[in-house]
């Protein structure tokens, strides 16, 4: 894992994180996984998911990238570990069950050959992104041409102003 720190108008921490692995997604899980169903986001979550996925695309248009569309499976996929990270506190790629971002994808029937995820615990939706725009391998991932679809999950950490984001990315 891979932690930074960035000093904006407060001093904020970005913890983020960066994994890109070709692979072949599946319709089954290996782990015998039923798809789940979409999870309940509250009226702030759903606005911070819409202003990740603008903001991402600013960047994308930006640097001459096509924009990201946005896919129903890899939102769950994305919120589903957003939300995992916040109720079982931890902040990783591989979930407390071991299940990599990979075995999530499978678990919820996302079909891909190439894919990948950033995850951020920060204060705001443009804090995130400019934090993963400012570290080389999150901006290479964020800016992947062969990335057409894109997930995205928000969850509030309890009280606090802080959130776990995540992008899930797939051709």
């Amino acid at each position: 894992m891979k932690s930074e720190k960035f000093n904006f108008k407060f001093f904020v921490l970005l913890i983020s994180c960066f994994l890109i692995i070709s692979g072949c997604g599946s319709s089954s899980s290996d782990s015998g996984g039923t798809l789940s169903t979409p999870v309940v986001l509250s009226n702030l979550e759903l606005q911070e998911r819409s202003q990740i996925l603008s903001l991402t695309n600013a960047e994308r248009r930006k640097n001459n990238v096509p924009e990201l569309i946005p896919d129903g499976t890899l939102d769950n996929v994305a919120q589903l570990h957003a939300k995992d990270m916040t109720s079982r506190n931890y902040f990783d790629h591989i979930n407390k069950d071991g299940e990599d971002p990979f075995d999530r994808m499978n678990k919820q029937g996302a079909q891909y050959t190439i894919a990948g995820e950033n995850i951020a615990l920060q204060l705001s939706p443009g804090d995130s992104v400019t934090g993963w725009m400012n570290s080389p391998p999150h901006r290479d991932g964020l800016l992947n041409p062969q990335y057409k679809k894109i997930g995205i999950g928000v969850s509030k950490t309890g009280n606090s102003s802080w959130a776990n984001y995540v992008q899930v990315f797939s051709d």
